[in-house]
């Protein structure tokens, strides 16, 4: 399966600091399209590298949404995950429908809760087509 940029929150690495969101580079422009109307987009979350840390951390992404790219409200968020979780490879979130109530802008942050990280994961955020599989 073939991303575009258009396709990808982008890969970021989480921040070790406890509470301080970090908001992945790309934010989705859906100008008037809004809503997924034909229900046929779904995020995927992956795990790129282990994570480390001397404590409990763990990590949750949020997905927010705007009219315009100043005003954000969180709509939806997705699990909280421990390092067990944060696995080289391991997908957090497969395939999950996209949240309803959405503006023209949508963005994806990660927070770190618990302890630091000593070594803080990297994630890949994108959305797939039509509930692709593209997981083994």
């Amino acid at each position: 399966m073939l991303l575009s940029k258009e396709d990808m929150f982008g890969n970021k690495v989480a921040d070790g600091a406890v509470g301080t969101p970090v908001v992945f580079p790309n934010t989705m422009d859906w100008r008037n399209h809004g809503e997924d109307i034909y229900f046929r987009l779904f995020l995927c979350v992956q795990c790129m590298t282990a994570a480390a840390s001397g404590g409990a951390s763990t990590v949750s992404f949020t997905w927010e949404t705007s009219d315009d790219e100043t005003n954000w409200t969180a709509i939806q968020v997705f699990g909280s995950f421990g390092l067990s979780e944060l696995t080289k490879g391991a997908f957090l979130v497969k395939n999950s429908a996209l949240p309803r109530g959405l503006k023209r802008y949508q963005r994806l942050k990660a927070t770190t809760a618990g302890a630091a990280f000593t070594t803080a994961p990297e994630f890949f955020a994108f959305l797939v087509d039509g509930r692709e599989e593209p997981l083994s």
